[in-house]
């Protein structure tokens, strides 16, 4: 299933006062996001963060996640070894 919204935030964003028409004329979200938003598709980091803030939300109040095979390993591994760095490199 992946990311996922947990509330409509077009209409999260009704309900506090906000219109597609206020936010594109006030520069904070473009009609094209507004349809994103409505048909539930991707949406960027900073989109997000500029709706945290209006809804005055975490982001876990927006957006879920659950795993496709409802399943998740984790992974064993030191601090800074994910991305290939190691604290004892260059010494």
């Amino acid at each position: 299933m992946g990311i996922y919204y947990k509330v409509n935030i077009c209409q999260k964003l009704r309900e506090a006062g906000y219109t597609s028409y206020g936010l594109q004329k006030d520069g904070i979200l473009s009609t094209t996001m507004w349809t994103r938003l409505a048909h539930r598709k991707s949406i960027s980091w900073r989109t997000l963060d500029k709706i945290c803030a209006l809804l005055e939300m975490q982001p876990g109040e927006i957006i879920g996640y659950e795993h496709e095979n409802k399943v998740c390993t984790i992974l064993q591994v030191q601090p800074g070894e994910l991305f290939g760095y190691r604290e004892d490199e260059g010494k």
